[in-house]
């Protein structure tokens, strides 16, 4: 009886140091209790915000209700890019569920890129939204998961550039004015493209 009773002293005590790292973690602007365990939740209510590399890249579970929150994650062989190294990516990885109720979830714009540029030459950029989600994932009206305006800067040219028609990473619809469209000026729309992916665990 005695080796059973400190068995189970034991094991509640375990419990009760494991419980006692997880939290709610609340931005709404500020934080009322910063993240620094992956058993945490986070709870966003307002306010911008950059995860930043100082903060958990697992978390417990999220819930949104306003604010823009954006993330770095993207490709492993850039310095600036913050998140769980998985494979050539790093990303961001909840263990349970996604409730995005409100506000926005993006991603870091692109940088200035080269031809010579990894990002340039495989068409992925820098900076991808890559989410690793083990639970469920809910956004509800009114509330995004946007990736607009982040993909290569005003100018540049993607690899999948072209002159006419719709492009990935390049520009399309493109042309000039002439003699025949006089006072009409020349054009140019800019198709950017970026990635979001969202990975559900198993």
């Amino acid at each position: 009886m005695k080796n059973a009773t400190t068995a189970f002293y034991h094991l509640s005590l375990l419990l009760f140091t494991f419980s006692a790292n997880a939290a709610t973690c609340t931005w709404s602007g500020v934080w009322d209790t910063t993240p620094t365990e992956a058993t945490d939740d986070i709870v966003i209510t307002g306010g911008d915000l950059t995860w930043a590399s100082t903060l958990p890249q697992t978390v417990a579970s999220w819930t949104q209700t306003g604010g823009t929150v954006t993330f770095k994650t993207g490709r492993a062989d850039d310095a600036n890019t913050v998140g769980e190294l998985v494979g050539d990516a790093r990303l961001f990885k909840v263990t349970g569920n996604v409730t995005v109720n409100g506000g926005k979830i993006t991603h870091a714009g692109q940088p200035t890129m080269t031809a010579s540029s990894a990002g340039w030459i495989d068409g992925k950029g820098v900076y991808r939204l890559i989410m690793d989600i083990g639970g469920d994932l809910v956004i509800a009206e009114g509330a995004s998961i946007s990736a607009d305006g982040t993909g290569f800067l005003s100018g540049q040219k993607g690899p999948g550039a072209c002159n006419r028609g719709g492009c990935h990473g390049g520009s399309g619809g493109d042309y000039s004015s002439d003699s025949r469209r006089a006072g009409v000026a020349a054009r140019r729309w800019k198709w950017r493209m970026t990635i979001a992916i969202f990975r559900r665990s198993f």
